[in-house]
């Protein structure tokens, strides 16, 4: 980590934990989740009875694969936040212990 003041290393540390305490982008998103999990577990009851049927196919094209795609994407950005706040945490124990130096001398 570069040589950063004091007060360089409180203001980041201070923005950082903010970061991390805003829940907002999380929680919207795990929202959307359980939503389309929802839909998914409708529309494969709706699927299951259909295979082996002519409509078995055009149900699967604009129903279920869609939804899963969502599913998915929106797993996937999930999975992307929750990596950043993963980094932002070691970023914060790494400002935390550059202090705790500091402080020491």
């Amino acid at each position: 980590m570069a040589q950063l003041n004091n007060d360089e290393l409180l203001k980041w540390k201070k923005e950082i934990e903010a970061e991390l305490a805003d829940s907002t982008e999380i929680d919207a998103l795990q929202e959307e989740i359980n939503k389309l999990f929802t839909r998914l577990q409708v529309v494969s009851r709706v699927e299951m009875r259909l295979i082996g049927t002519p409509e078995h196919s055009d149900f699967m094209e604009s129903f279920v694969q869609p939804i899963q795609r969502a599913f998915n994407e929106k797993n996937a950005e999930l999975s992307r936040i929750q990596k950043e706040q993963w980094q932002r945490q070691i970023m914060l124990e790494n400002i935390n212990e550059e202090i705790s130096i500091m402080l020491q001398r």
